[in-house]
């Protein structure tokens, strides 16, 4: 078992993965990084937002 965030840089990423991420935005923003060094397209991540709802009460 390891602890601590996602880390991907030790993975062999195929450069036509396409990739979902979810969660905090400093997670994603981490992760988007290092999926972008491993030369997947800025288009091939996606994302949803895990987090505070911040249209509710509007």
């Amino acid at each position: 078992m390891r602890e601590g965030r996602a880390d991907v840089t030790g993975l062999a990423v195929p450069k036509e993965t396409t990739a979902y991420l979810c969660g905090p935005v400093s997670f994603m923003q981490a992760v988007r990084s290092d999926l972008l060094v491993h030369g997947l397209s800025p288009a091939a991540i996606h994302y949803e937002v895990f987090g505070l709802d911040l249209w509710l009460g509007k």
